[in-house]
């Protein structure tokens, strides 16, 4: 068996960061699994998590910084408590960069009535690209155009009750626009 060689890119690949579009290279230290604004949800499970403290977020994102962190990478999709405006504020205000995700988390952490759960395989993989290449569906109207960053998908404790579209689509995404999948 002859080793494999891995041979640095010659360009730099760019991440889209809620501010917009930024080096790989300019990264840094970066905490690949948090949640930085997750909204209430009515009809969510009890007791699912709520942060939305602006000024305790703030003063956390300055003690990252000055620790010497980066980037963090947000993993609460939409449809499930995801605030891209106020990640686009929260990196403005705190210089870290923060870079948004779409697809879907557990079941009990959206509204029983969400409609993602009963989407086809190409409905989710057609939402998934337009948050990738557009904007995220919450800052369409808003005053900055959030793109995702990345692809988020969270099992549930038996894999044959996480929808089958749902991860198919999020295979087909990733294969389509290069984005990483990060799986809880």
């Amino acid at each position: 068996m002859n080793p494999v060689s891995f041979q640095p890119q010659a360009e730099s690949h760019l991440v889209n960061s809620v501010l917009g579009p930024i080096s790989y290279e300019t990264l840094g230290i970066t905490d690949a699994h948090n949640h930085l604004w997750i909204d209430f949800i009515p009809g969510a499970a009890p007791g699912s998590p709520v942060l939305n403290q602006k000024q305790v977020i703030l003063h956390e994102l300055d003690f990252y910084r000055q620790a010497g962190g980066k980037t963090i990478l947000d993993c609460q999709p939409g449809g499930c408590g995801r605030n891209g405006n106020h990640l686009a504020e929260l990196s403005q205000k705190s210089g870290i960069q923060i870079v948004a995700c779409t697809g879907f988390h557990r079941k009990i952490y959206y509204a029983p009535d969400t409609k993602f759960w009963s989407w086809s395989t190409e409905d989710a993989v057609q939402y998934f690209l337009n948050e990738l290449s557009i904007c995220l569906g919450e800052t369409a109207a808003g005053p900055v155009s959030v793109k995702a960053g990345f692809i988020k998908i969270a099992l549930e404790a038996e894999i044959d009750e996480t929808p089958a579209p749902a991860l198919e689509a999020a295979a087909i995404a990733a294969a389509e626009s290069g984005a990483m999948i990060e799986i809880h």
